[in-house]
């Protein structure tokens, strides 16, 4: 298991002609006075400003000079300006940085839309899911139910999706990773989108009248009295039940246009 992700792992210079102070000609007989600390991982060949023949080069360092502008560097008069364990220093900072964004490049490739799908999911539909199953389960334990009580569908499917986030925003993520995530990617994301599509229907077996019949079958071969307002149902076992006791089913309201817009998405 590798440490958390860190997004300062990822900053990497790739244009360090367009960075603040920085000048493309130095002034013959002008002597940098240190190396900056950071690197540069160049997208396009740039020129050292100091060697006779302008050694072209991708990996280079940011020479300071006296008025506090800045020259790009290849590795050679980076070494005799600093030394070499200074240049090993930035070398090893730069390619840390490097590979910090090659993991973001991979993480947003792999988990691109499930942050805000994991949010819509949370704001509602996991909560319905569960408390829909959570009422079936006590007018089964109480009332002797012996109806459908569903899957957790959507909480199967968003924990396939908190998987992947986890594995996500981790150091050692690679590429090899990514087939591996994508395919349970592709299997959770249709889980999640059936158990969306059926909540409605689900959410019919705690309605009213599908209680109502529940409680009514109970009362029959129980011979308990029963009310129901909606909310909260109040029984008796007996006649000596002088306080009844009380279930609360809380009716579930829930608009899943948002949600089904970002699935749909993907």
């Amino acid at each position: 298991m590798g440490k958390p992700f860190s997004s300062e792992d990822s900053f990497l210079v790739r244009d360090p002609l367009g960075q603040l102070g920085v000048v493309q000609e130095v002034e013959p007989g002008v002597r940098p006075v240190d190396l900056l600390p950071t690197g540069y991982y160049a997208d396009n060949m740039v020129r050292c400003c100091f060697c006779a023949q302008r050694q072209t080069h991708r990996r280079g360092y940011f020479a300071v000079l006296p008025d506090g502008s800045l020259a790009l560097c290849g590795n050679c008069c980076a070494i005799k300006i600093a030394g070499k364990e200074t240049v090993a220093a930035i070398d090893r900072r730069r390619e840390r940085a490097a590979s910090g964004l090659k993991r973001k490049e991979i993480a947003e490739r792999v988990t691109g839309g499930l942050v805000e799908l994991m949010q819509e999911l949370e704001d509602g539909p996991l909560q319905a899911e569960a408390a829909i199953r959570q009422a079936l389960g006590m007018l089964r334990d109480v009332f002797d139910y012996s109806g459908h009580i569903p899957d957790a569908t959507i909480s199967l499917g968003a924990g396939g999706i908190k998987s992947i986030l986890r594995a996500a925003a981790i150091d050692n993520l690679s590429e090899k990773d990514v087939p591996g995530l994508m395919q349970k990617r592709a299997k959770a994301i249709p889980i999640i989108k059936a158990g969306v599509e059926m909540l409605p229907e689900r959410r019919r077996l705690i309605s009213f009248d599908a209680v109502w019949e529940i409680l009514k079958t109970a009362n029959a071969k129980k011979g308990w009295g029963v009310e129901w307002d909606g909310r909260v149902i109040e029984y008796r076992k007996t006649e000596l039940d002088f306080v009844p006791y009380s279930l609360c089913i809380e009716p579930i309201h829930i608009d899943l246009r948002q949600v089904k817009a970002v699935l749909a998405s993907m």
